[in-house]
């Protein structure tokens, strides 16, 4: 990024012919920063979301920290489709349903049900603005038992596989179902609890992936008084894929969540006990606040995020490929 421009700044195209396109995405990759065993600084992506990635949270991050206008333009992309938000959620009523038990259905039936729904709420994104994914990439986008290999090893943190070694180097595991979204179904546990409770369970071997955790760097823009707060970055990315490799940004933004407690906080302002959920697992949904990624932030994901979709990119190829056979 050049001196003095603002942050999160919308990519525009440049003018002139262009290579035909392969495809167009949009991803919403979550990463987060770090300092490795050798105390350089590092940029983990640990999972990456469909079309259905929002960015509400821009719109939360403190005045002078981004641009006005900018801030406007992601509140318009953050525009909802009311119609699918309609479907999706008559769709997980009735799954709550499914799992309460207030619907009756055999094991069968639910997954028959369950696919029919998703099914349904695939015709469109949730938003309005985002490109429609191929069903190759929003496949592996909404299953993170299948990002690990898109990911490049200098950006993805460990991943835990049967017969590996159940030590994690940080002393922590993070364990999030394959469907998980914005921080619900994630668990952070000691590698003595990893050992009891996880790899002797089929199911969550199954439905569950563990990737070491990562001790958070924190966000770069804030100067905290205290103690320092887990963070994760959300990059959201508008792309056409060109047949040329080319990757053509219609649209980009970024922030920074971070945590409402300290890393090394015990109890809230209450008294109550907090979990390493609590104090680790950083998501809107879980009161975390909106501040500016910073230019090294952005650079750093940018590049990573650049690998991925040229990764995904290559997967696709093949599976087309395969399916003209």
């Amino acid at each position: 990024m050049h001196e003095g421009a603002p942050r999160n700044p919308v990519m525009t195209q440049s003018e002139g012919t262009e290579s035909s396109e392969l495809f167009s995405a949009t991803l919403g990759f979550d990463f987060v920063f770090s300092k490795d065993q050798t105390g350089a600084f590092r940029c983990y992506c640990v999972e990456f979301n469909g079309h259905d990635a929002g960015v509400g949270g821009v719109k939360d991050i403190p005045d002078g920290q981004i641009d006005s206008q900018h801030k406007v333009m992601a509140q318009i992309r953050n525009h909802r489709n009311p119609k699918i938000e309609h479907k999706m959620r008559i769709a997980e009523e009735i799954i709550e349903d499914l799992k309460t038990g207030a619907f009756d259905a055999s094991n069968d039936g639910q997954e028959k049900v369950a696919a029919f729904l998703h099914k349904s709420m695939d015709t469109n994104p949730l938003f309005t603005h985002a490109h429609h994914n191929p069903e190759f990439v929003e496949t592996i986008a909404e299953d993170k038992r299948l990002q690990e290999k898109y990911i490049p090893e200098e950006n993805r943190p460990r991943y835990y596989h049967e017969r590996e070694s159940p030590i994690s180097s940080t002393g922590l595991w993070v364990v999030k179902r394959y469907d998980s979204r914005a921080g619900q179904k994630v668990f952070i546990i000691n590698n003595s609890e990893f050992q009891k409770q996880f790899i002797t369970s089929v199911d969550l071997l199954a439905n569950y992936v563990a990737q070491e955790f990562i001790p958070s760097s924190g966000a770069q823009i804030l100067e905290e008084a205290g103690e320092k707060r887990a963070a994760s970055m959300r990059l959201l990315m508008d792309f056409r894929f060109l047949q040329n490799g080319q990757i053509k940004t219609d649209f980009e933004t970024a922030y920074q969540r971070v945590a409402p407690y300290g890393m090394d906080q015990t109890a809230n302002s209450e008294g109550r006990p907090l979990s390493l959920q609590d104090r680790y697992v950083v998501s809107r949904n879980k009161a975390a606040r909106s501040v500016a990624a910073s230019p090294e932030e952005l650079e750093m994901a940018r590049a990573a995020a650049k690998k991925i979709i040229e990764n995904l990119a290559t997967g696709y190829r093949k599976d087309f490929e395969r399916k003209k056979r």
